[in-house]
């Protein structure tokens, strides 16, 4: 991200980037000494966008980074999407990920939120899917597009492609904690119910100190149960 910027300098960014995200009361301090540093314009103004939008201050935010979209920054157009989401102004923030992607197309963040768009108010189920196909090639290590991915394949229908890509990923009885979550509902759609447990038993033998799967645990061992009743009827 400041590859080409002194290792100082780049520093200085990285501490502003975390107070913001800790909220340090002196960050403001901070952000005021980048702003004078030109070599840094850029970064600096993308910044003070980031410490706005995290005070819920929208427009002042836009405005900043309306002044350095000229840049061409990848982060500044994925910055602009995110706060026109968050306003739920979903046409603009379309159009500032598609920018974002043309600045970088690499930029797997912005094909997530790209991936989110068609799939809620785009009505391009396919073109969700491509986004967090292309999101996952470029970061395989991102759950959020992986998740995003198997969900484009279940409302497709595509059920092979859906189960081939969570096999590979939960091979051997090893994998992430989402893709045996994902496996379990696929074998749920298919009305698999034994091997629906199985996947389910994972997500709830592990480990976990995610908040989101322990608040996920007492539902997913209702729907456990709920599965095993019916498996053991039906048996």
């Amino acid at each position: 991200m400041y590859m080409h910027i002194r290792p100082s300098t780049q520093l200085d960014l990285i501490r502003a980037r975390l107070n913001i995200l800790l909220n340090q009361s002196d960050v403001h301090i901070l952000l005021d000494n980048l702003e004078l540093n030109l070599e840094i314009k850029t970064h600096a103004s993308i910044l003070r966008a980031l410490y706005l939008k995290q005070n819920k201050q929208y427009e002042e935010a836009v405005n900043i980074l309306d002044s350095v979209l000229e840049a061409q920054s990848s982060e500044a157009w994925l910055l602009l999407g995110i706060i026109y989401w968050e306003m739920a102004e979903y046409n603009y923030s379309l159009m500032a990920f598609l920018n974002g992607i043309k600045a970088d197309r690499f930029n797997w963040k912005c094909l997530i939120y790209l991936g989110h768009y068609y799939r809620e108010h785009g009505n391009d189920m396919e073109r969700s899917r491509k986004c967090y196909q292309t999101a996952l090639q470029i970061n395989p290590n991102s759950e959020e597009a992986g998740i995003g991915l198997s969900t484009a394949y279940r409302l497709l229908k595509n059920q092979d492609a859906n189960i081939k890509l969570l096999q590979m990923l939960t091979v051997q009885g090893s994998g992430p904690r989402w893709a045996w979550l994902q496996l379990g509902l696929q074998y749920l759609d298919q009305g698999n119910a034994e091997q629906a447990i199985k996947a389910f038993q994972h997500v709830i033998r592990a480990d976990s100190s995610d908040r989101s799967f322990r608040i996920a645990i007492p539902k997913l061992i209702l729907q456990l149960f709920i599965v095993e009743l019916v498996f053991q009827s039906e048996n």
